[in-house]
C-alpha cells in the first residue's frame, strides 16, 4: 500500500544522487550511483510517492532507469519532474531547452518571495554556473563554465596537481594566482553581471546561492543568502 501522505524527492546528478522525504527537505541524504540500497530501503520503509529529476548524462539516465524499475517492482508511483510553463512562464522560445533544475530553483525563489514580491536572482554554482533573474516574470539567464571544469582545464594546461585559494586578493605563485583568478574573478563576474541586470531593469535583486560551489563564490557585497536545499524546496513547491 502507498502512503499517500509521503513523498520522496530525488535528484540524480552527474556524480551522485540526493534524496529526501518531503518532511526533511532541508537535510537531504546522499548516495552513490553504484549503491542505491539505502534509497531502496527508504522506499520499503515509507512507501512514498516518488518525484525525480535526472541529469542528461548517460550515467544519470542509467540511474533513472534503475530507480524506475525499483519503483515499479514495489508498485510505487514515480513521476519525472518536468518544466511546466503553465506553472511558471520561462522566457525561452523553446521551454524544453530550459533545465528542470533551473525551473525548480525559480519555483523555490518565487515561493520564498511570495510575501515581499521582491525581484530575485538564483545563482546555481554546480557543474555549470547559472544565473536566472525573476521580477514578476522570468527575465532570462546566463550560463558560465563551472568552477570545477575551469579548475580542471587550468590544472591540465599548467601541469599543477592542486590549486590554492589565496588569503587575499592576489596570488603569489602560479597555483594561488590561478586560484585568485578563479575564485575572485568568478565572484566579481557574477556580482557585476547581477549589477548590470539590476541597472537595466531598475530593480534590486535579492540573491539565492545554491550548488556545490555556492559557499566558495558567495559575495556579501550584494543582498542574498546560501540555500543548499533550494532544489528540494522547488520540488516541494512543484507538488505541494
Amino acid at each position: 500500500m502507498i502512503n499517500s501522505g509521503t513523498r520522496c524527492f530525488i535528484d540524480i546528478g552527474n556524480t551522485r544522487i540526493k534524496y529526501a522525504l518531503a518532511s526533511r527537505i532541508q537535510t537531504p541524504l546522499v548516495c552513490q550511483r553504484d549503491d542505491l540500497s539505502a534509497l531502496f530501503s527508504l522506499f520499503d520503509d515509507n512507501r512514498p510517492a516518488i518525484f525525480v529529476t535526472a541529469g542528461r548524462s548517460e550515467s544519470a539516465q542509467q540511474s533513472l532507469k534503475q530507480l524506475r524499475q525499483a519503483a515499479e517492482k514495489r508498485q510505487l508511483p514515480c513521476e519525472i519532474i518536468r518544466v511546466r510553463p503553465d506553472e511558471l512562464a520561462i522566457n525561452y522560445p523553446d521551454s524544453t531547452q530550459f533545465g528542470v533544475d533551473r525551473f525548480l530553483h525559480l519555483l523555490a525563489g518565487k515561493a520564498r518571495q511570495r510575501a515581499s514580491q521582491q525581484p530575485f536572482c538564483v545563482v546555481s554554482a554546480g557543474t555549470a554556473i547559472t544565473l536566472d533573474f525573476y521580477t514578476d516574470r522570468h527575465l532570462g539567464g546566463m550560463i558560465l563554465l563551472g568552477l570545477g571544469s575551469a579548475r580542471s582545464a587550468l590544472m591540465e594546461k599548467t601541469g599543477l596537481t592542486a590549486l590554492g585559494k589565496p588569503a587575499g586578493l592576489l596570488g603569489h605563485d602560479t597555483a594561488t594566482s590561478i586560484g585568485a583568478g578563479l575564485f575572485i574573478g568568478y565572484q566579481n563576474l557574477i556580482v557585476s553581471s547581477i549589477a548590470r541586470v539590476a541597472d537595466s531593469e531598475n530593480a534590486a535583486f535579492y540573491t539565492y546561492w545554491t550548488g556545490g560551489d555556492a559557499e566558495a563564490l558567495f559575495s556579501a557585497d550584494i543582498a542574498g543568502e546560501i540555500v543548499p536545499a533550494l532544489l528540494f524546496e522547488g520540488m516541494l513547491a512543484y507538488c505541494p
